[in-house]
Formats: C-alpha cells, structure tokens, sequence
C-alpha cells in the first residue's frame, strides 16, 4: 500500500519553504517515505523514472503554490513545450493518473490558479481545497500542515515503535504478516549470501 509523501515544488521560490517541510515531515515519518528531489535523487538516476515511482508510492501530493507558479505554465503547454529544468507539470500529470491526493499549499499570498491559465490535462487541481501557509506564522501553519498529512494517513505511528506495530496488526493484520513474512525472508536470504561470500573467501 503507498504511504510515502511527494512535495512538488519549484527550486526558484519554493526551495526554502520545501526545506522546511521536508525537515518537519522527517520528523514524523520515516524518511525513505517523503520524497523531496534534492534529497531523493541521486547521480545517475533518470529522475522521470525516478518521480514516476516516487508518486506511485505516495498517497499524499504536497503542491506547493506561490504567488508566480502558474507564470511557468502555459495554458496550452504539454510536457514537450516546458524547459528542461521544469517538471511541476510532469509530476502533477503523474500525481493526476495515478489517482494520488493531491493537497496545494499555499504561500507567498498566493491563491489557486484559474483552470483557464492551465494546461486542460492539470486543470482539476483547481478544484482541491488548498492549504494556506502565512509569511507571518510559517513554522506554527508548516506543524499544522504536517499534522493535517498524518490525520489523513491510514496508519498514524510509523514502523520501528511498539504503538506503531501494534496498530498495523489490529487495522491490517493480512498484509502486516505479508511484510513480516517477506522481511523475514530476505533477511535470511542476505545472510545466506554473506555466509556463501565468506566460505568462498576462506577456499
């Protein structure tokens, strides 16, 4: 089941607020489960495929909105009319097909965009009830952001605690026994290919 978070962002005015959150959402979730890309992406990595896995694995989109966001985007842009360095597009379409909830954040006095200054194919974020972040109370309305995201998940404590296990086991004891079942198993199967390496090493 997806649980990990997607902050889409524009590095030219959302950088400093998408840090903010990034380090608040670690905070509360496991890190492997928010994807932001600097921190995500690695050298070498087809970062569309990278963001197209990422989204798959989410079920929150954190779209962070300010006041010039919708300038970058043409109405009657696709994916082969925006500059290389600009894929809010791209991760919006993929949030959009893959049915991911999508949450825009608001900041910088933005407000949501008119549907007619976006591309058809991204026009319905317009309809989603967005969050507002005040210049004035960042950190106070970031908390609040990220308490909101953990009422909407499915699982309220992460792995690794006593109250988060117990939790998966009482609301989703099939598949809680799956992924102890499969971590179990390629635990053992690392261990086997240790031991085989190091057998081969003594010969």
């Amino acid at each position: 089941m997806p649980e990990g978070i997607f902050i889409s962002y524009r590095r030219k005015g959302g950088s400093m607020l998408a840090g903010i959150l990034y380090n608040e959402l670690i905070r509360q979730f496991k890190q492997e489960h928010v994807f932001k890309d600097i921190k995500s992406l690695h050298p070498g990595d087809d970062f569309k495929n990278v963001i197209n896995t990422a989204i798959e694995k989410s079920d929150i989109f954190l779209l962070l909105i300010n006041y010039n966001w919708a300038s970058h985007i043409s109405a009657d842009a696709d994916n082969q009319d925006l500059p290389e360095h600009d894929f809010a597009y791209f991760e919006i379409e993929c949030a959009l097909e893959k049915k991911v909830e999508i949450i825009p954040v608001l900041f910088e006095n933005a407000f949501m965009p008119n549907p007619a200054e976006l591309p058809v194919a991204i026009r319905e974020i317009t309809t989603k009830h967005a969050f507002s972040i005040n210049s004035e109370t960042v950190l106070e309305d970031v908390e609040k952001l990220v308490l909101y995201v953990r009422s909407k998940k499915k699982f309220m404590y992460e792995d690794g605690t006593l109250v988060g296990s117990t939790e998966r086991i009482i609301k989703d004891p099939l598949n809680t026994l799956k992924k102890i079942y499969t971590d179990t198993v390629d635990m053992y199967k690392k261990d086997f290919s240790y031991l085989r390496g190091f057998f081969k090493k003594k010969k």
